[in-house]
């Protein structure tokens, strides 16, 4: 199993030092990634979508909704670190021109010897759709350019061609030149719909799913996804299956009641067990089931009231529970 870190590049403890503080401890601690997730739009209702701390932090410290843009933060990150990996869960390419994308990763790429993990997603609910009105994107098109994304962005990213065309229904053109090339990177699907599976097994060398993706889901949701894969050629092999999660370490199931419970009611949770928010023991039998059903990877957005709780987290986790499933 991989574990990766997701960046405080949104909610109450967003800020250039912290998201350099992350970045620089989940290396020196041996976690395998650093996460960013991805919206242009960012309005003051998506205080709560967080990616470190809870509803509690957001609400005391009343800071505007910052969101540092994935990409750029990433790159900052790159210079600022050696090994580890520079993930994206996950970009909403239809938001962007798929050249304009593949520039972007292609370069990051080049300058990073590939440490990238790309996953990438259309989105859902009210305010991405708005999003996508904000971007002139058509929204019941955004399956359709997503497919010609992922085609253009694995053509110009990873060809050996010296030159590229393209003809499709929403993006066309001829003789596109891409330097620096770069060795391939991991790119990802989110999602979970039976058109999500499809895709994944299709374009993407892995799946992350995310909110509410339990046992039970994984237990129903692998076996179509498998399908697909063999439809495709492939198996899970050379395909990885990952989970963006919660994570928390109390004591006592009580203190991780009280930390957790306001922020999963806030997001649409009722079944924490997805979420690796518990005592060790219990973050251990949830990792053990997981692995099971067939989880690799996990990437984690540490819970806390506070920054220093969940700086002191990244370093319990790596140090007490990583070392048993790395």
């Amino acid at each position: 199993m991989k574990f990766g870190a997701r960046l405080p590049q949104d909610g109450p403890f967003a800020s250039k030092e912290n998201i350099v503080l992350v970045a620089k401890l989940a290396e020196e601690y041996g976690y395998d990634s650093v996460w960013v997730h991805d919206h242009i739009h960012w309005p003051y209702e998506s205080k709560y979508h967080l990616s470190a701390g809870t509803k509690e932090a957001v609400d005391n410290l009343g800071n505007p909704p910052y969101l540092y843009e994935s990409l750029t933060t990433l790159a900052y990150v790159a210079g600022l670190t050696e090994r580890i990996k520079l993930g994206t869960a996950a970009i909403i390419a239809p938001l962007r021109h798929p050249l304009i994308l593949a520039k972007q990763l292609s370069t990051l790429a080049a300058l990073t010897d590939s440490r990238l993990i790309i996953s990438v997603c259309l989105g859902g609910g009210e305010d991405i759709m708005r999003e996508y009105q904000m971007m002139n994107v058509p929204w019941n098109k955004r399956g359709q350019i997503m497919e010609e994304s992922l085609k253009i962005i694995r053509e110009v990213c990873f060809s050996d061609k010296e030159k590229h065309s393209f003809r499709g229904k929403y993006f066309k053109f001829e003789d596109f030149v891409m330097f620096p090339r770069c060795k391939p990177f991991p790119i990802w699907y989110a999602g979970r719909s039976v058109e999500a599976l499809e895709r994944a097994a299709r374009l993407a060398d892995g799946w992350i799913p995310g909110l509410n993706q339990t046992v039970n889901r994984f237990k129903k949701e692998l076996p179509i996804l498998e399908s697909y894969l063999k439809k495709n050629g492939r198996d899970f092999t050379t395909f990885t299956v990952a989970l963006e999660t919660f994570a928390y370490i109390g004591e006592t199931e009580e203190e991780v009641r009280e930390v957790t419970s306001t922020t999963f009611k806030e997001r649409g949770i009722s079944d924490p067990s997805w979420t690796l928010c518990g005592t060790i023991q219990d973050i251990n039998r949830r990792l053990e089931a997981f692995k099971d059903v067939g989880v690799s990877y996990f990437e984690l957005k540490f819970m806390a009231h506070t920054f220093d709780k969940i700086i002191k987290d990244i370093k319990v986790f790596a140090r007490d529970v990583m070392p048993s499933w790395t």
